[in-house]
């Protein structure tokens, strides 16, 4: 049975704070309800609103890059990323009616043959759908907090008009791609969906 007044406490990589969720065990559960209810010190959890959860994966520097395949075999990867609005850079957002503001990431320089056959970029051509994260993690629990946004990708090859308004906006953020353009597939993730969660006394971390 669970004890609130034990100094057991949930670990950050299962049902803890960090998942931000229910596992389905029954005191595992509890455990984190009563974490999510200020249980290990002052703060509170909550979940973030689009706003917030935008601002703050906006403000990240490397993502996780979720995918899977037409077997259903998930991959993660971390990428660079922006986030940024196509129809603003002068690139029309693939298609008529479709919503401008994208993340959007760029495959380094690889062989060609290397590049255009990643498994990433498999997936995508079979299942679109995709999810990418941003999280900050200290070992002070009540720092935490992420925020993910599910979206359907596309890939963009370097001679499309899209391929460009990514690169800038990727070198806006990366001094190495000012130095060294990338020239790599893009994979442009728009139809965005945001969602978040952080102790309510969180920071944006760092």
């Amino acid at each position: 049975m669970f004890d609130p007044m034990s100094t057991r406490r949930p670990g950050p990589w299962g049902t803890s704070p960090w998942t931000g969720g229910r596992s389905g065990d029954a005191e595992d559960d509890r455990e984190v309800a009563w974490v999510e209810a200020g249980g290990r010190g002052t703060g509170a959890t909550v979940r973030l609103s689009t706003r917030e959860a935008r601002e703050r994966f906006a403000a990240g520097r490397v993502a996780r890059l979720a995918t899977s395949g037409p077997g259903g075999q998930p991959l993660v990867v971390p990428v660079t990323f922006a986030v940024t609005d196509l129809a603003a850079a002068g690139a029309p957002p693939g298609g008529r009616g479709a919503p401008a503001e994208a993340v959007v990431s760029i495959v380094d320089h690889k062989p060609k043959s290397t590049s255009t056959g990643l498994r990433r970029l498999r997936d995508i051509a079979a299942n679109p759908r995709v999810s990418l994260l941003v999280d900050h993690y200290e070992d002070d629990w009540e720092r935490l907090w992420w925020a993910r946004v599910d979206g359907l990708a596309r890939i963009v090859l370097a001679d499309e008009a899209e391929h460009a308004a990514t690169r800038a906006a990727l070198a806006a953020r990366y001094a190495q791609y000012r130095q060294v353009p990338p020239g790599g597939p893009a994979i442009i993730v728009t139809g965005l969906r945001w969602s978040g969660w952080a102790y309510a006394d969180a920071g944006a971390g760092g």
